[in-house]
């Protein structure tokens, strides 16, 4: 169990909790089935759905990113994709634990996940959807700038 570190200078916390709730979790669906109408697990947050999401949502992106749902596209400042562990919690086949403890960024470092801590979750614990957007397949990889370049044979990030 990871527990929370303290200054020991000030005794000001260093960690913090990162919980999945409703919320994380409407989040998650709002980016999957944006991702499922456009056909490529890639999306620009702020350029391509950022007018459906609120600032809560916003927010929301970091509970999913610490808990593995969904990630940063290295080299495409803005862009997240779908993990396959985040199609596996929309489907319901895994649960994950509730609680991620992150030790706060310095002017050096980002912040950094320690670990896990609570009770395990399932998408049916969060979720008032019963939507089938789930129903999608996940193929890692690069970007794609449109759905032909994939079929070209190019390997990049597509859902099936």
């Amino acid at each position: 169990m990871t527990e929370h570190k303290y200054c020991p200078h000030c005794e000001q916390k260093m960690t913090y909790e990162l919980n999945v709730d409703k919320g994380s979790v409407e989040t998650l669906e709002t980016i999957s089935r944006f991702i499922k109408q456009k056909g490529i697990n890639c999306i620009h947050v702020s350029k391509e759905i950022g007018n459906r999401l609120s600032n809560y949502q916003i927010g929301n992106l970091s509970i999913l990113r610490f808990h593995g749902l969904i990630a940063k596209v290295k080299g495409h400042p803005g862009n997240y994709c779908l993990t396959t562990k985040g199609l596996d919690f929309g489907n319901g086949k895994v649960s994950i634990i509730k609680t991620a403890i992150i030790q706060k960024g310095k002017k050096s470092e980002p912040p950094h996940l320690l670990g896990y801590v609570g009770d395990v979750v399932n998408i049916k614990d969060s979720s008032s959807s019963q939507e089938p957007y789930w129903n999608m397949k996940v193929k890692e990889g690069q970007i794609l700038t449109s759905t032909s370049q994939f079929i070209k044979g190019n390997k990049q990030a597509k859902l099936l």
